[in-house]
């Protein structure tokens, strides 16, 4: 799968992993977090970018055992080595809400969030066609067809997904209503299944 985003200029890019606080970590992923916890139960999850660690709140609801991870320096996260240590199949589930638009190596960033987990994942994003990659955080952003066409290249599932229109919030979508919202949702979020 070639992104329509070109990977930004590196010097252009400004890594949030290498930088302690909560610059870049705004608290943007409430709605993404809420539905997917609303949709898996009684699981182990690792909550991978976790940032701030405020979706502790959130996911662990319905049976859920959370663990968070995250590599910045001063991180309060549960686990701060990068995903590539985590040993394989060590979660039910991974989440990662809005962090693969910071990852340089997308590619790999899925490959170990399916690697990591038994059942499977959730990824949430922006969408390039909005925000057109903008953000000196970002160093590539997605659309929503894109990130399913990946998970078939993997032979994954997409189990479910949902979209964030303004003044209608975030709503569960199919794979078709997902391109079809393709240039007009704020962003997306994704959960994959391990067949």
């Amino acid at each position: 799968m070639k992104p329509r985003c070109p990977l930004k200029n590196l010097a252009d890019f400004v890594d949030v992993a290498e930088s302690s606080g909560s610059t870049g970590r705004e608290d943007c992923q409430a709605q993404w977090q809420s539905a997917v916890a609303a949709y898996i139960n009684n699981a182990s999850v690792l909550d991978v970018g976790a940032g701030l660690c405020r979706s502790l709140d959130r996911l662990c609801v319905r049976g859920l055992r959370v663990i968070t991870q995250d590599v910045f320096p001063g991180s309060k996260a549960d686990m701060t080595c990068p995903i590539e240590s985590v040993p394989d199949k060590a979660f039910d589930y991974c989440t990662s809400f809005d962090v693969i638009e910071h990852v340089p190596d997308y590619e790999g960033f899925f490959k170990n969030l399916a690697r990591i987990s038994k059942k499977g994942f959730a990824v949430s994003t922006p969408n390039y066609f909005l925000s057109q990659n903008l953000h000196r955080f970002h160093v590539r952003e997605f659309c929503p067809d894109e990130l399913p066409i990946l998970a078939d290249e993997l032979g994954l599932k997409l189990e479910a997904a949902w979209c964030q229109l303004p003044g209608r919030g975030v709503f569960r979508v199919d794979r078709n209503e997902l391109i079809k919202h393709n240039e007009t949702t704020h962003g997306f979020c994704l959960l994959f299944k391990h067949p």
